[in-house]
């Protein structure tokens, strides 16, 4: 059974002093979910999950709903220090149509694709959206799932997970995955490739990141 948190209505850093409360007062293993209804608060509360080596996830539930879930599994006591930060999210959306820059050296130009994401993942306002397609979908996969799918394979699993092909998802989750399109939420599809090897993509509830990975990677 879980413990809940209700801070909708609450700015940071009241939800984030709720939350360290809760935790302090957990002493067996159990799950603490965080109701919250502002971005700021769940970025600020995956920070202190990440300060507590917490495992966390964070999904929008509704309009202006999220749900922050941490997984105790043994006592932990939080830092005093609450330091909270608004929404470092902008408006800027920054397209990524290839997994290296440039025309010349593929493997100078892969690691000047790391440096300029690295540059803006330190912008002082984040990209509200960063969009991977063509081989720059390439950057959102796992390593296992780039030895495993080629090139063209790859591009067409990305291509049936954006037009809403779920492929062997159960039907509740493809229920569940029609609602997130209209109510914001995670998009989960599953495809069997040969033998037992399936792959999973993620669409992320903000649609800040799309995720291609091997189902025993998740």
């Amino acid at each position: 059974m879980s413990v809940v948190v209700d801070a909708l209505g609450k700015q940071c850093p009241i939800p984030v002093v709720m939350a360290k409360k809760a935790l302090a007062e957990l002493q067996t293993p159990d799950t603490l979910e965080i109701l919250v209804d502002n971005e700021a608060a769940v970025q600020n509360l995956s920070k202190l999950a990440a300060s507590c080596q917490l495992p966390v996830r964070a999904e929008k539930t509704g309009e202006k709903r999220f749900s922050v879930t941490m997984e105790v599994s043994a006592p932990v006591q939080p830092a005093e220090e609450t330091a909270c930060a608004p929404d470092a999210r902008g408006d800027l959306v920054v397209a990524v149509d290839s997994n290296c820059m440039g025309n010349g050296e593929e493997a100078l130009g892969k690691t000047l694709m790391k440096g300029f994401l690295y540059a803006v993942s330190q912008l002082p306002t984040l990209p509200k959206t960063i969009l991977f397609y063509n081989s720059g979908a390439y950057l959102t996969c796992t390593p296992s799932a780039l030895e495993v799918l080629s090139r063209a394979h790859l591009l067409q699993l990305l291509e049936r997970h954006l037009r809403g092909d779920w492929g062997d998802t159960c039907k509740i989750d493809r229920v569940a995955n029609e609602r997130a399109i209209c109510n914001g939420d995670w998009i989960v599809s599953w495809y069997q490739l040969s033998g037992k090897t399936r792959v999973l993509i993620i669409t992320e509830a903000d649609r800040s990141a799309t995720t291609i990975m091997l189902s025993e990677e998740y």
